[in-house]
């Protein structure tokens, strides 16, 4: 099981975005989810319990603006007491509520679950009441008991089903050779030899690059809407959506140009509106919020960047190609003129670090989906299909 998938599940962000379906989604077209209340409670305890569990860094809780991250440094750390009480009483309710045993963990998963908040607790208390000044939970591990383990289950063939006598000659045969080897498909998935020959793909033949030319052609209709102020966005899960990049987009600004006026148009005061609550649920206080012109201004770059993502990342240079077409056309829009300095290298550095921030995560994502694709396309034949 890869570890960080299933705690990207519950991470600040899902529960963001559902809690946000959850209050407008219903005015957006997104119907279905008013009662996922229970569903977001479910997944806040989960991401609270794993983030205390997860503490490795003395300093992370002030770059990510999150107290969860702060190191223990008192015994009676109310972050412990919740653990021990809110925590272990929300699953234990949870239990007694359901008529079914489906309805709740496995009991091996809720044992697990309570044995190990039980036992950070009590070590961490144990470990501050000795003298330690903190405590990283993420320290905390098992790996090593875990690589013994397997290490004993592959000198017994991979049997899962072993019995003593099977563990004492793996640890025999550890302790006569010296050498011990786990799995290398641990914790992440395994690689399966294809049964039998697979037939191969057609090699497709490679395509040349588009000319600049047919690029420009691509883009035309979309220059005149690029050179214009825009219009604030319809009320929609894509301009929310958009919002959240725009925000990035401010932020990426304020890092690279140190110039108040070229924000006027850009930045706008903290707001939880529909169109910005995506950016206000994940907020800690660092994040930046657009103004609605901005958030229109990137749904039509990103109306122009998907017309020519697929010609784009096959052949070389792509954001160069892109941002020599598409510069000239921003340099005349109103939206990016600046208060302060009004010459055109100043405002070319603007338009360029937004370019430049969001074509090239635009670009590996098509690269990745395209890549994504092309693998699903070779994937080996199941035994039901093998030519026989």
């Amino acid at each position: 099981m890869n570890v960080r998938r299933a705690v990207d599940i519950f991470s600040v962000q899902v529960t963001s975005v559902l809690r946000f379906l959850q209050q407008h989604g219903h005015r957006l077209g997104a119907n279905g989810f008013q009662n996922c209340l229970p569903t977001l409670e479910f997944m806040e305890v989960v991401q609270k319990w794993f983030a205390l569990h997860n503490i490795k860094s003395t300093s992370l809780h002030w770059t990510s603006r999150d107290a969860l991250r702060m190191p223990f440094y008192r015994a009676d750390d109310e972050r412990l007491l919740w653990l021990e009480t809110e925590c272990l009483e929300y699953f234990s309710q949870w239990k007694e509520s359901t008529s079914h045993k489906k309805e709740f963990l496995s009991e091996e998963t809720y044992e697990a679950l309570r044995v190990t908040t039980l036992s950070t607790v009590l070590c961490t208390r144990h470990l501050l009441q000795l003298g330690f000044y903190f405590v990283l939970t993420g320290k905390f591990s098992s790996d090593d008991v875990e690589f013994l383990f397997s290490a004993i289950r592959q000198l017994n063939g991979s049997n899962d089903l072993g019995d003593a006598y099977a563990a004492l000659s793996a640890l025999q045969k550890i302790l006569t050779t010296g050498i011990i080897h786990s799995s290398e498909s641990g914790n992440v998935g395994g690689l399966v030899a294809p049964l039998g020959e697979v037939p191969a793909l057609p090699v497709e033949p490679v395509k040349q690059a588009a000319a600049d030319t047919d690029i420009r052609k691509l883009l035309l209709p979309h220059l005149a809407t690029l050179e214009r102020y825009p219009c604030p966005p319809q009320q929609s899960l894509r301009s929310s959506t958009l919002a959240l990049i725009a925000g990035f987009l401010v932020r990426a600004i304020q890092g690279n140009i140190e110039c108040e006026g070229c924000l006027v148009k850009l930045q706008a005061p903290s707001s939880s509106s529909p169109t910005t609550a995506l950016i206000a649920g994940v907020d800690r206080g660092g994040l930046s919020y657009p103004t609605l012109p901005f958030v229109g201004f990137v749904h039509h770059l990103e109306q122009a960047a998907s017309r020519v993502a697929s010609v784009l990342v096959k052949g070389p240079q792509p954001l160069k190609k892109f941002s020599a077409v598409v510069l000239p056309s921003l340099l005349k829009s109103p939206l990016f003129d600046c208060a302060q300095d009004k010459s055109v290298p100043h405002k070319t550095k603007l338009v360029s670090v937004i370019l430049q921030k969001f074509m090239r995560p635009f670009l590996s994502n098509t690269a990745n989906g395209l890549t994504v694709c092309n693998a699903k396309k070779k994937r080996r034949l199941s035994k039901r299909n093998l030519p026989r």
